[in-house]
């Protein structure tokens, strides 16, 4: 049955033009940056003897940050419209429940993040990685999503509103390179952040710590984007 929610979810968003650019851009940009490394990199190099190498994993963290970026954006904009439709007030009447039915839909970007960062790792093959982190990363960035859906969920009333938060929710993804800044107090405030840590366990070697503030990080965020939909329930 969640199966059959699911696919019918997933047809849903491909009929309507925006959602469907919107779910296909990170592919698109995956192919993009899969070109340039092949074709513009050598060329590149030859050119200026600029060397792109040390900042492979910078560029692999804006790709997959860039997969819960836009599937949540994609899943907040079909929960935006469902709510304009009065269909989740409906589902909170039915057995699945207004819990249920949140839960449903946040299936959508955190199972769909998994293969696309599975992509983007084992494609464009730009640092070296052990599947635990590759699984971790995966998972976090179902997470993020999760929190960008519920974020842009809770706080726009329509999609002119939610077009305007995932504008804004661009300085998220900005977190993941600010370590290429080099200044300390901007990693600090960047460390609030969970695209941040997607590139301190990609790029750095896994331990404990980093772990740990990854997923305290995460929960937090997550709680907080919970709170926030409870609250405008």
């Amino acid at each position: 049955m969640r199966i059959k929610a699911f696919s019918f979810d997933i047809r849903r968003l491909l009929r309507d033009q925006i959602l469907r650019i919107f779910l296909f851009v990170p592919l698109i940009a995956l192919v993009a940056i899969k070109l340039f490394l092949i074709f513009g990199e050598p060329r590149l190099s030859e050119l200026t003897g600029f060397l792109m190498a040390p900042y492979h994993g910078y560029i692999l963290t804006i790709c997959l940050t860039l997969s819960p970026y836009l599937l949540g954006t994609v899943t907040a904009f079909l929960m935006i419209d469902e709510r304009d439709e009065s269909i989740y007030e409906l589902m909170s009447v039915m057995p699945i429940g207004y819990k249920g039915y949140i839960a449903s839909r946040l299936l959508i970007p955190f199972i769909l993040c998994i293969p696309y960062t599975l992509l983007s790792c084992f494609v464009l093959n730009l640092v070296d990685l052990s599947v635990s982190k590759v699984i971790i990363i995966a998972l976090l960035s179902g997470v993020q999503s999760i929190v960008v859906t519920l974020l842009m969920f809770s706080l726009a009333d329509n999609k002119v509103q939610g077009l305007t938060y995932s504008k804004g929710l661009n300085i998220f993804v900005l977190a993941a390179v600010s370590d290429l800044v080099n200044l300390r107090w901007i990693s600090n405030i960047s460390a609030f952040i969970p695209f941040y840590w997607t590139t301190q366990l990609l790029i750095y070697p896994l331990n404990f710590r980093s772990l740990s503030l990854a997923m305290i990080v995460h929960l937090a965020w997550l709680y907080l984007a919970l709170s926030l939909v409870r609250a405008r329930r």
